[in-house]
């Protein structure tokens, strides 16, 4: 019993080329693209791994993986997210980023819910940065013919730890503003757009900021190539962090039950 439900429910996908290019001044983490399909009753998942480098005057290698875990009763979704990314340049780490993030849904109408979440994330290589946060909100979803839109708004409590001149510890609320609209442009493409706003509760221009733009085209029944385009803004990084940071990715995704 226990092996076929695993069979039936839970998606696996490989992501076995792609192209990433970051240089991570940004701490926010799109969760729309690591959503799991909560129409489904029962257990889902995902599991996606990527690697991609380069050897000759300059060994560059890098990679990836996402875990991706969620379970639907009635109109409750609990949803676990984790994932490690690492890279190094001549044998020697250049970047590194753990995330994990838990957060309950209750879709108490079709197209309104409310949610709480907590998030922990660790960059060792940007300043030994550690974020921890724990928030709450509302989300609204609809769909129209080949349109699908959904709007959301929480607040959260937010603790940073970074290595300024001494270890330095910044505590702050922040409300998060977001926006998500999908296209279906065909029976094999669609395409969407993320846009995310997170001003201090007390000071707006204290502000970071997310746009994601992505196209999925599928090849056949279990592959479709994937392109994504990611810009982040800061308006207060620290030290000699930039404040815009762009990272493009292009990928063929394999996906079986």
């Amino acid at each position: 019993m226990r092996k076929h439900l695993i069979h039936k429910t839970i998606p696996f996908t490989l992501l076995l080329g792609s192209l990433m290019l970051s240089s991570r001044a940004s701490a926010i983490v799109n969760i729309e693209d690591l959503r799991l399909d909560d129409s489904v009753q029962g257990v889902s998942g995902s599991f996606t791994v990527n690697f991609n480098g380069k050897s000759g005057n300059t060994d560059n290698l890098a990679g990836s993986t996402n875990i991706g875990l969620q379970y639907v009763h009635h109109q409750q979704v609990e949803l676990l997210l984790a994932s490690y990314e690492y890279s190094e340049v001549n044998g020697k780490g250049n970047d590194e980023s753990k995330f994990l993030h838990l957060r309950h849904t209750d879709w108490f109408k079709p197209h309104w819910a409310w949610e709480a979440y907590t998030q922990y994330e660790a960059q060792p290589y940007v300043l030994d940065k550690v974020r921890t946060l724990l928030g709450a909100g509302g989300r609204w979803k609809n769909q129209f013919k080949q349109y699908k839109g959904i709007l959301g708004g929480s607040i959260f409590y937010e603790k940073e730890e970074v290595d300024l001149q001494r270890r330095e510890t910044f505590e702050v609320g922040r409300f998060n503003w977001m926006a998500e609209g999908q296209y279906v442009l065909s029976k094999q493409a669609k395409m969407g757009v993320s846009l995310f706003f997170q001003p201090k509760v007390d000071e707006w221009k204290n502000n970071r900021s997310i746009v994601n733009w992505t196209l999925s085209t599928q090849v056949v029944s279990t592959v479709s190539m994937t392109m994504s385009v990611n810009y982040r803004h800061d308006s207060q990084p620290y030290l000699d962090l930039k404040a815009d940071d762009w990272q493009y990715s292009m990928g063929i995704n394999y996906q079986f039950k």
